[in-house]
């Protein structure tokens, strides 16, 4: 059985940071630390409300 981590399964914090925050780690860390129960509750309620009036909400 191999036991080696399949590293291509998931994104790794330093290819998200290249991607999304101009190769900076420690913000993208940040942001994740911020991220609350109650923070992603609202994200979630601010969303579905947006679709309700219609609109295009970013996903």
């Amino acid at each position: 059985m191999n036991t080696t981590p399949d590293t291509t399964a998931r994104p790794t914090l330093t290819a998200l940071a290249d991607t999304h925050f101009g190769g900076d780690v420690t913000a993208l860390v940040r942001l994740l630390d911020t991220l609350t129960t109650d923070v992603l509750r609202a994200a979630r309620i601010e969303r579905h409300q947006e679709r309700s009036r219609g609109g295009q909400a970013q996903s």
